[in-house]
C-alpha cells in the first residue's frame, strides 16, 4: 500500500507514537519510520504533531507529543518522492487497512497544514483553535473534527473541503477496539 500513516504502536517495546511513509511498487515494499520517545500510558488527552519538511538542504521529519520533541530524522529517510498526490493519507490504521492494526483510542480533531509550523506556533494555533473557535480562525490549511457530521467539511474557514471517496469510519473487527479512518 502507497501512503503516510501516522499510527501508535501498541506492540513496540514501550508503546510508542511512528510515523511511516511507504511506497509499494511492482512487489516492492519501501518503509521509513521514525518512532517518538515511551508515550505516555495514562488516561489524559496528549497531543500529536508530525511534521515533514522535504527542503532540499534541511529537510526533516519530526514527532513531537505534547510540545516536546519525540523524534526526528532526516530527509535522507523520508524521500520526497516516497508520498505523492495518488498516496493515501491514514489515520490511526495502516495504508493496507490491516486487521487487528487500528487505533484503540480517541482523536479530537485532525488540522494539516501546507507548510511546517514551529513548536511555538502549533502550541499557539492549538489553544487558539479550540472546536468552539475553529470556526472563526482562517490559517493556511484545513482542519476537520473526527466524529462530525460532514467529516469532509473544513472548520478552519479556508475552504479545503473535501469528498471522502471510498472508506467510512468504522469499527473494528470483532475483538478488537478502536475505530479507524482512511481518507482518499
Amino acid at each position: 500500500s502507497i501512503g503516510v500513516n501516522l499510527a501508535f504502536d501498541d506492540n513496540a517495546p514501550g508503546r510508542k507514537m511512528r510515523i511511516l511513509i511507504s511506497r509499494a511498487v511492482a512487489g516492492e515494499a519501501v518503509v521509513n519510520m521514525i518512532s517518538g520517545t515511551v508515550f505516555p500510558n495514562d488516561t489524559n488527552w496528549h497531543r500529536v504533531m508530525f511534521t515533514y519538511d522535504q527542503t532540499p538542504a534541511t529537510g526533516n521529519a519530526k514527532v513531537y507529543i505534547d510540545g516536546s520533541l519525540a523524534d526526528s530524522a532526516d530527509k535522507t529517510a523520508f524521500s520526497p518522492s516516497t508520498a505523492n498526490s495518488s498516496s493515501v493519507l491514514t489515520i490511526g490504521e495502516n495504508a493496507a487497512f490491516t486487521a487487528g492494526q487500528e487505533l484503540d483510542g480517541d482523536l479530537s480533531f485532525l488540522a494539516i497544514f501546507d507548510r511546517v509550523l514551529t513548536v511555538e506556533e502549533a502550541d499557539l494555533w492549538f489553544f487558539k483553535h479550540m472546536p468552539e473557535n475553529a470556526h472563526n480562525n482562517a490559517e493556511n490549511g484545513g482542519m476537520w473534527y473526527i466524529g462530525a457530521q460532514s467529516p469532509e467539511h473544513d472548520y478552519s474557514g479556508d475552504g479545503f473541503d473535501g469528498t471522502v471517496t471510498g472508506t467510512t469510519l468504522v469499527d473494528g473487527p470483532p475483538g478488537v477496539g478502536g475505530k479507524g479512518m482512511g481518507v482518499i
